[in-house]
């Protein structure tokens, strides 16, 4: 029976081989999860099917890993016998391997069955965790990282580049292509207004040849997206290097977040781009006053350029038009709560009328209405791209080629 704790497993490089009982495979996953996040490469019994060369390869892994994370409950004590037993004696007689307990459940000593009493007695001589004393996951987690001396912070920072490097691959194995919505494939023409539905890395890895250099701004509203979900963390962390891939010279990245994503926005930015190309913070009232702790009625937009000098468009912006007062420091304008009106100023300060907009995540035509209001009202040649999860766009006559993602 294949087992699946939530990751790939891996046995490249220094990596830790995870023994536990199928039946906590649920608890288990959550631990497992949380020490991948944090940098450590895992191998367990995934996949492996009952062969004649399955117990060869779990006996090659105990051999080759650098130490066992073995993971111990009251139900390995009631089965009869535990293949965790087996793999623990092959570990440490066979291979002298350290063996790092993590308790799940409180074991007393009587409750311990006669048959396990002698390995019961090596288990409680190696260094232990005890998870059940534990108010969550992650303060176990921390604990053993500390004790497999990994330094958390980072490791964390390079998983996401592990990651990258695994979504590149994936790709690789299945080749993407964009097509119209009658299954042929797009080719591309200068000029186009395009509205991609799919996911939005893989929208930017698919348009990221032709358009190389050329985005004038890329701009993310991510202030509803749960940034402390480490998913999204990595899917941030894809998108600010790609988008840095088709950023022009004179460009800008331009991300919307709220108090709660500031700061694995300009993490990831300051890694990425670079901290000496953050050009500008501006900040937006989008809610009462009452509000007393700081930053919580408030949005940010975080914007980074290759060339730090594009700020000068905001503060030109500022001395010509007599409606911009106090927009160097906080557009608090009311008129600001129309995502249109925002996103049109930002649209007339950031980009050259000849210059392409990149929209990632797209829910709505705001941004490509924006863009055609402009091209009308001063002749600009402004075009527009538009990345989207899904197909949520409304139609509203918008001349632009929609496209889907599929496999080539």
């Amino acid at each position: 029976m294949s087992r699946n704790l939530g990751i790939k497993a891996s046995n490249n490089g220094d990596f830790f081989f995870v023994s536990y009982s199928s039946d906590d495979e649920k608890r288990v996953s959550e631990y497992v999860q949380l020490l991948y996040e944090h940098g450590v490469t895992l191998w367990y019994d995934n996949g492996i099917r009952k062969s004649q060369l399955w117990e060869k390869e779990l006996a090659d892994n105990l051999q080759n890993c650098k130490a066992v994370l073995m993971f111990i409950s009251k139900s390995i004590l009631a089965k009869e016998d535990s293949f965790v037993r087996t793999e623990f004696n092959i570990a440490k007689i066979d291979f002298d391997k350290e063996v790092y307990i993590v308790h799940l459940d409180e074991i007393k000593p009587s409750d311990v069955p006669n048959r396990y009493k002698f390995w019961w007695k090596s288990i409680c001589d190696l260094q232990s965790f005890e998870a059940f004393r534990h108010k969550t996951v992650s303060s176990c987690v921390y604990e053993i990282l500390d004790a497999l001396d990994i330094n958390r912070d980072k490791k964390q920072e390079s998983v996401y580049e592990a990651d990258f490097r695994s979504f590149i691959e994936e790709i690789n194995q299945k080749p993407l292509r964009l097509s119209l919505n009658n299954g042929t494939e797009y080719n591309y023409e200068d000029n186009e207004n395009l509205h991609v539905c799919g996911n939005v890395s893989h929208a930017l890895w698919l348009i990221m040849p032709q358009y190389m250099s050329k985005a004038g701004l890329v701009f993310a509203d991510i202030h509803n997206r749960k940034l402390n979900a480490e998913i999204t963390k990595r899917e941030l962390f894809r998108l600010t290097v790609l988008s840095k891939q088709i950023l022009s010279e004179n460009g800008l990245i331009i991300l919307k977040t709220d108090i709660g994503g500031f700061v694995d926005c300009k993490s990831f930015c300051d890694e990425i781009i670079g901290a000496h190309n953050l050009v500008g913070v501006i900040t937006l009232e989008r809610r009462s006053r009452s509000v007393s702790r700081i930053g919580l009625n408030n949005d940010f937009l975080l914007i980074y350029s290759p060339n730090t000098h594009v700020m000068r468009r905001l503060e030109d912006y500022a001395s010509e038009d007599p409606d911009a007062n106090g927009i160097k420091s906080n557009w608090n304008d009311p008129k600001y709560s129309s995502a249109k009106c925002l996103i049109k100023d930002i649209i007339k300060i950031f980009l050259p009328k000849d210059g392409l907009l990149v929209e990632l995540y797209n829910t709505s035509d705001v941004h490509a209405m924006a863009v055609n209001e402009l091209n009308k009202a001063d002749g600009g040649e402004r075009k527009y791209i538009l990345l989207g999860d899904g197909d949520n766009a409304k139609e509203n006559n918008l001349d632009c080629k929609r496209l889907k993602i599929e496999e080539a």
